[in-house]
This record gives C-alpha cells, structure tokens and sequence, in this order.
C-alpha cells in the first residue's frame, strides 16, 4: 500500500530500526519444490508475472457480442481514495461499463474485488476510502518489539476490516462472475522467490476448497503488506505432498500496475482481445518538486518514492505500446497536479482521503482520461 507521503517515511524508518531481525516461521524447500507449488484443491490458483504463457492461458475466452473491457487498479496507499471516487464518479456518469477484466496491486487489490462486481459496491468503496484512519490499518509495534520482529507494524486492524468489506458472500459473486467468463487478478511478490505472482481469484472463490475465503482474503493482505513496515503473510502451499510456507509481500515491491506481464511486448504472437484498457493510478506521473530537507530518513523517502513513480510510468508506458500493437483503445487516469493535497499529513489521515476522493469523483464525472502516457510534466490530462 506504498504512497506518496507518511507511509514511505515509515518505510524508511522500519529498514533502519528491523534489519537483521528474522521471526520468519522455519522453513526449508527448494527452489525447484518452489517452482512447481500449487494451492491445496485450487488448481490455477496463481501463476508467476512473468510467464507470457500463463498469462494467455488464465485470460478470459472472447465471447461474440461481448465488449472486452479491461481495468487496472495501481497501488498507493492512502491514495486509493483517488481511484475510490473515480470508479464512484465514472459510474453515475452512466459510462461505467462492465469489465471482462480487472486487475489491483496493493491498494488497488483491495479495491479491485468491488470494482469487479460493479457500481452496486460503490457505497462500500467509498466508505473504506472516505471513513476510516490509521487505526483501521494497522498498529505500530514498541520499539523493543519491533527490533525483534519481522515489521514495525501489524495488520490485525487491516484484516478485520477485510473480513467486514469482504464477506464470504463478496467472495461468491467473485466465483459467479468467474462461471460467467470474467476475470479477476491481484498481485502479490513471492519473497523467497524474487518474483511476482498473479493470484487468478475468480479460480479460488469458485473452488471448493474448504479455505477458499481466508485466502481469497489473505492474498489482499499480503497484497498490501508493505515489506519491513507489515508483516509477510506467510501462505501456505504444497509441493509433491510437501508443505512449503510461502512469504508474500505488497504486490507494489514487483510492479505497482498489473497489465502486461514482462516479455509480452516482444513475444510473437502474445496479443490481447482486449477493446478498451484502463488504466487507473493512485498517484503522481509526473515529479513531485519538494526541497529535500532533513537526514536520511527524508533522503530515503524521496528516492523510494522516485524509484516507485518510475516504474509505475515504465508501465503506463509499455501498456501503451502494447495497446497500440494490437489496437486497444487506451485510457489513463491519474492525479494530476490540478489535486491540492494541503499541508502535511499522517498516513491515512481521514480529511485528507476526503479531499482526495472529491476530486477522484470530480475527474471521474468528467470523464478525465488521457489517451496516452504523460511525457513531460504533469499537467492534466
């Protein structure tokens, strides 16, 4: 759920305060044992993000008469409350169509489920970005306890709110949209791997697999779980029979945008039946100037926060190419420089979301997309 402001500054601090300290449960497997894992009873649960192939084979069949509509939700923290009154917006602009594809990292995975299911979720959208604070996130650990811990925070705030917006009921809409040929991805990174993973939820809502629902919900947490300020969420799979313990980090760590996976670009015949992509991103294209000021804590912040923005543009930029090659019409929607934040804010800070959401809504009635990536400064699209 990386963002722009408090978070990344906690980031900096939690590198600084954990290093070195392992609480890990133990775990022993092989690379080769990692690689063939799959999910207890849900076959086609997952798929590594760079794997072109398996990305062709989880995509939805194109149905005649069906408009092949594909949305991708970035991460961003706090920022989400963009994409909240955005897809609030853009449905009572009546334009909202039905997506035969939706795809969400971090922030963007907890709002992807809803955004899925449609306009009818708006309420419960808007209420998890516009209602709720810090404490509904996460808690910080006493220093002593963090020192000897895998993060400076916990989650089990963010995971009872999961269990409150995300119902057994959500789960199984999930499931029958699935049955009905749509698609719903969310991205997590496999720490012990080094890769990105692209959880297929549809596939886990319509198992039967008795604990379908805790990891439908546990792959949004550990889709959000900011490496070093939340804890891994360690998921369990098995490999021949084998149990492997699987820690899973912010989907963000391997790519805040889940659109094209890496080598489908230049990959023969890798194409998409998709009519129209868009692209909704919780944050920033363009630079943010600030005058650095302060010591490592603030030099550390601003380059994790370049390095994020870069990549996050990398991919806007290879979506467009990737449109262009096989004649998606595209559309991206970000917060441009026409928002203005106010003066400085905690993580999560309720005024501030507030403010944010209005003007995702505003942009959203307007129908505000850009049909191309920003390449200069930031100014609206």
């Amino acid at each position: 759920m990386t963002g722009r402001f408090g978070l990344t500054t906690l980031l900096a601090l939690a590198l600084v305060t954990t290093s070195g300290c392992v609480t890990l449960p133990k775990r022993l497997y092989s690379e080769q044992e990692q690689s063939i894992a799959q999910m207890p009873g849900i076959p086609g649960a997952r798929f590594w993000a760079d794997d072109p192939a398996a990305f062709m084979r989880a995509r939805p069949e194109r149905m005649p008469g069906r408009a092949e509509a594909m949305l991708a939700i970035s991460g961003g923290s706090d920022d989400g409350a963009y994409g909240a009154g955005f897809l609030n917006g853009w449905s009572q602009s009546g334009k909202r169509p039905e997506f035969t594809v939706v795809t969400g990292v971090s922030t963007g995975a907890l709002i992807a489920p809803f955004a899925f299911l449609g306009a009818r979720y708006d309420d419960r959208v808007k209420a998890a970005y516009t209602t709720i604070s810090q404490r509904d996130i996460y808690k910080l650990r006493l220093p002593p306890t963090a020192l000897l811990s895998t993060s400076v925070a916990t989650t089990g705030p963010l995971w009872r709110l999961l269990n409150t917006y995300v119902t057994d009921a959500v789960i199984d809409e999930v499931a029958a949209a699935h049955r009905s040929g749509r698609r719903l991805f969310v991205g997590t990174a496999n720490l012990d791997a080094q890769r990105g993973v692209v959880w297929n939820l549809g596939v886990i809502a319509d198992s039967k697999a008795p604990g379908r629902y805790r990891l439908f919900r546990q792959v949004l947490l550990a889709s959000s779980a900011v490496p070093a300020l939340f804890p891994p969420v360690v998921i369990d799979a098995q490999s021949g029979g084998k149990l492997i313990r699987e820690a899973h980090v912010d989907g963000a760590t391997s790519g805040s945008l889940l659109v094209v996976p890496p080598g489908v670009i230049t990959t023969s015949g890798i194409g998409t039946d998709v009519s129209d992509l868009y692209l909704l991103v919780n944050g920033q294209l363009g630079g943010d100037f600030k005058i650095v000021k302060g010591g490592i804590l603030a030099i550390a912040s601003r380059a994790f926060t370049l390095a994020t923005a870069a990549a996050v543009r990398e991919q806007t930029a290879t979506a467009y190419l990737w449109s262009r090659r096989y004649g998606a019409r595209y559309h991206l929607s970000y917060i441009t420089s026409g928002f203005e934040p106010g003066p400085p804010h905690k993580p999560f800070d309720t005024a501030y979301m507030n403010r944010l959401y209005a003007f995702g809504l505003s942009q959203g009635l307007a129908q505000k997309w850009a049909s191309a990536p920003p390449s200069g400064d930031p100014v609206a699209p």
